[in-house]
């Protein structure tokens, strides 16, 4: 009895290993491409943005509010299903099902996707008239309404690639998209087509890159006998998916509904630097995400193994400490030093950015905790928990919306989307985790990531002080000081030790260029690591 008992351990730990090495692989492979879309995206928004100016991109930001709104309709939640179920039917062989799975999924997201698109395109009209006050936006709107579906397609895509381990697919097809995206963006506005240049970029992006996830699954996207579309499987699909969905659309509705009402309460300077501001964070989600979309994978087979509560637990605490320890110091970076970094990326004319950004980066400071219990429980198939939280969230912030948007504008804005979304978000989900799913949060390793974090900027602070004006020295000397004293910090309060060194270095460091930073840091921070 002893050695069986002995050797289900020694089985239960193999089979925690091998989700945790998979899941490395999967967010290597994601954070591969999330870093060159981060730098072919990152440079070609702030071309973009230098050479639109806040105007001009306030109505770019307007029209592509107005496409999230329908946007977020169509997608009812398919990706997320792609995600969780592919790698638990890949676990047990079950092809025929993945097949099945994917032949439905697509054809839901092309009838909605398709009939949204149509249903933009025709109202494209109303929209200017009544949003910009002047027909001659309508053009502009036509051209974004092919985003609808494109958008929808691609992400679901994208999440079909990370259900399937596919690492290589992962890359190539981040890479391709941005690549596409970023070359036609750039060259199109310096050619002098406005807001409409970033919009045709992302239209070209997301078709270049459906092409090329699609290629990297083709053998499971291909017509085979026993595959067919039908009515009770799209209702299986849906039973699990439309929650997700709803609450996905409840979330960007929001979003998308309060930069119109900022529109008609601001300036489209105003827009447009909130539209710079809220770039700015998607830019960092690029990040953030590269971490959190691989979790519903890793949730998902712990749980379909029928791994024990407190395993669930470490698994969800070791991912949210992993997000703090390499996140932080990044948004408390862009926090603090929002000015001299908006000044001299995208130029002093987007003078209220700063105050934007600043809110924006610590309000996705905080919104991590709801963000990685999301991905739990929806791993955990408790959907309904996601559409209550959701909806609580939503309607708090449109009871919000006439208060803070129409009198603050955009820090209004930033407030309802940055700060009070999350903080419900956290309240919400702390409830769930601990009476749904029975997840007891360590709060205390995570508190002394923030701790080190706190003390590292406390020297940032004090360089500002003396620098003063000098905005690049002092986001040298600032970046300088954070890789020198934030290590050894996070080891003197007890938030790193050796073994967490080297899961972080197994996590990240086969990613080319990222991996042998991250490598170099971490050396240095054994330095001063302890047990």
């Amino acid at each position: 009895m002893e050695s069986a008992l002995v050797g289900e351990v020694g089985t239960q730990s193999m089979q925690n290993t091998e989700i945790g090495a998979r899941t490395a692989k999967v967010a290597t492979s994601v954070l591969l491409g999330k870093v060159i879309v981060f730098v072919l995206a990152g440079a070609s928004f702030i071309i973009v943005a230098r050479l639109l100016g806040p105007s001009t991109y306030g109505i770019y930001t307007l029209a592509i509010a107005i496409i999230g709104i329908f946007g977020s309709v169509g997608d009812l939640g398919i990706g997320v299903s792609f995600n969780k179920f592919i790698p638990e039917y890949m676990s047990r062989n079950e092809h025929l099902k993945i097949k099945e799975l994917l032949a439905n999924g697509y054809a839901m997201l092309l009838l909605f996707g398709g009939i949204l698109t149509i249903l933009t395109f025709a109202l494209s009209g109303v929209f200017s008239t009544y949003i910009f006050h002047s027909a001659a936006y309508s053009g502009l709107i036509e051209i974004a309404s092919f985003l609808i579906l494109l958008s929808i397609l691609y992400g679901d895509s994208y999440s079909a690639l990370i259900g399937f381990g596919k690492n290589k697919g992962i890359a190539v097809t981040a890479t391709v998209e941005a690549a596409a995206q970023s070359s036609v963006s750039i060259a199109l506005a310096v050619l002098g087509f406005g807001a409409a240049a970033p919009i045709i970029g992302l239209v070209a992006g997301y078709g270049f890159g459906i092409v090329s996830a699609l290629m990297a699954i083709r053998g499971f996207t291909s017509r085979s006998s026993g595959v067919s579309v039908s009515v009770q499987k799209i209702r299986e699909l849906l039973k699990f998916s439309l929650p997700v969905g709803i609450s996905n659309i409840m979330g960007a509705a929001v979003s998308s509904i309060s930069l119109v009402v900022l529109g008609l309460f601001a300036t489209s300077i105003v827009v447009g630097n909130f539209g710079v501001a809220s770039r700015t964070g998607s830019m960092i989600d690029l990040i953030t995400g590269s971490i959190s979309v691989s979790l519903i994978t890793m949730y998902s087979t712990a749980i379909s193994l029928n791994k024990s509560h407190g395993e669930i637990s470490r698994f969800y605490n070791y991912s949210l400490y992993l997000a703090f320890v390499l996140i932080a110091p990044l948004l408390f970076f862009v926090g603090i030093l929002s000015t001299p970094f908006s000044y001299t990326v995208f130029s002093g004319v987007y003078k209220l950015a700063p105050v934007y950004i600043s809110i924006m980066a610590f309000g996705i400071l905080i919104g991590l905790f709801s963000t990685y219990a999301y991905n739990l429980m929806i791993s955990a198939k408790r959907v309904n928990s996601v559409l209550k939280y959701s909806a609580a969230t939503a309607a708090v912030q449109f009871v919000l919306l006439p208060f803070l948007v129409p009198v603050l504008k955009g820090v209004g804005l930033a407030l309802l989307m940055f700060v009070v979304a999350p903080i419900v978000g956290d309240v919400l989900y702390a409830y769930g985790l601990s009476r749904v799913l029975y997840v007891n949060v360590d709060f205390w390793k995570v508190g002394r990531v923030l701790l080190a974090n706190v003390i590292s900027f406390a020297f940032v602070v004090m360089a500002m002080l003396v620098l003063k004006d000098a905005f690049i020295p002092v986001l040298i000397v600032s970046a300088a000081l954070v890789l020198l004293i934030y290590p050894p910090v996070l080891s003197l309060v007890g938030a790193l030790k050796r073994k967490d060194v080297e899961i972080i270095k197994r996590t990240a460091g086969d990613v080319p260029i990222v991996g042998a930073a991250v490598n170099g840091i971490l050396s240095y921070a054994s330095l001063f690591t302890r047990g």
